[in-house]
């Protein structure tokens, strides 16, 4: 399960790079849960992959195919978040 929770912290943090590069070239976060201020996305940003690893570890105790799945489905989000910024950075 490590390696997924690596990988899906690492993802979060190109997310919240990419997101916040993009709202200090005048980009407009979409998500309407998380703020436009780049300092404080990022801050959602380190909240929200803490609490995600912290739950898929206490999952993975129990019911680790589970966890797994939530922690493929998290990272496939967050890939393709982070992919959608890259794009939309160059286009600026």
């Amino acid at each position: 399960m490590n390696p997924f929770l690596l990988t899906l912290a690492i993802l979060h943090s190109g997310d919240a790079l990419t997101t916040g590069t993009a709202l200090a070239r005048g980009g407009v976060e979409r998500n309407p849960a998380l703020p436009q201020s780049a300092t404080w996305n990022v801050a959602m940003q380190a909240a929200e992959t803490s609490g995600e690893i912290f739950l898929l570890s206490r999952l993975n105790r129990k019911h680790p195919k589970i966890a797994k799945a939530i922690a493929l489905s998290a990272m496939s989000v967050e890939g393709f978040a982070v992919i959608h910024n890259v794009r939309t950075l160059q286009q600026r």
